[in-house]
């Protein structure tokens, strides 16, 4: 019996190492795990964050070329306003010019 005992401590010894050795090792992989995952999480983070920074930047780029845009062609309406005014004057005088000497001729007529 004392060698049976001997064999059955033995095993006994085996299989509760065994168990503490799973346990340890099933440990350690759920902690690496879980450390895996929060560092991805974390870059993750970060590369939306960037993403996101490199969206909004290239909104403010196209934002401010469109006001380029709309800021050019309205200074190109107002050009074409301000040369429409000029004739428009340019027109007036010559029609009240025109309407003057009528006024003369008709008053030279009379005469």
């Amino acid at each position: 019996m004392d060698t049976m005992s001997l064999i059955v401590g033995l095993l006994s010894g085996i299989i509760l190492g065994g168990a503490v050795v799973f346990f340890l090792i099933t440990y350690f992989r759920s902690k690496k795990r879980n450390q895996i995952i929060k560092d991805a999480e974390a870059k993750a983070d970060a590369i939306m964050k960037d993403k996101m920074v490199k969206a909004k930047e290239k909104f403010l780029q196209l934002k401010e070329e469109h006001e380029k845009m709309i800021n050019e062609r309205n200074r190109r309406i107002q050009s074409a306003e301000d040369r429409v005014k000029h004739k428009e004057g340019v027109l007036s005088k010559q029609i009240e010019s025109n309407k003057r000497k009528d006024r003369e001729l008709d008053a030279i007529r009379k005469n």
